[in-house]
């Protein structure tokens, strides 16, 4: 996920993604991946590597037959979503994810 973008590159994140497919289409039909979220603290390089992995992401999931959501537009610049850490949503942000979903 998001903090995997600062440790491994691209095509070991997307070969992960992988393995969870095949993991995931032996136990259920319907899968629902979440977007990567954009990180306040990160630096324009990372944040455009996530907003990289979520296109791909968003593709990939199309061609499995997976349904995408993604959350970028509902938190790029509201950094008041998250907690002092930079990473992790405060209460806000949890809300707004929260809603995404329902």
């Amino acid at each position: 996920g998001t903090n995997d973008i600062g440790k491994k590159r691209d095509e070991v994140l997307q070969g992960e993604f992988r393995e969870l497919r095949d993991k995931l289409k032996s136990r259920t039909s319907n899968v629902i991946i979440s977007g990567l979220l954009p990180v306040p603290r990160a630096s324009q390089s990372r944040n455009r590597r996530i907003l990289q992995m979520n296109m791909w992401l968003e593709k990939w999931c199309k061609g499995e037959g997976f349904k995408f959501v993604g959350h970028w537009n509902h938190f790029w610049g509201r950094w008041d979503q998250y907690k002092r850490d930079g990473l992790h949503l405060g209460w806000n942000g949890t809300h707004v994810l929260g809603g995404v979903f329902a």
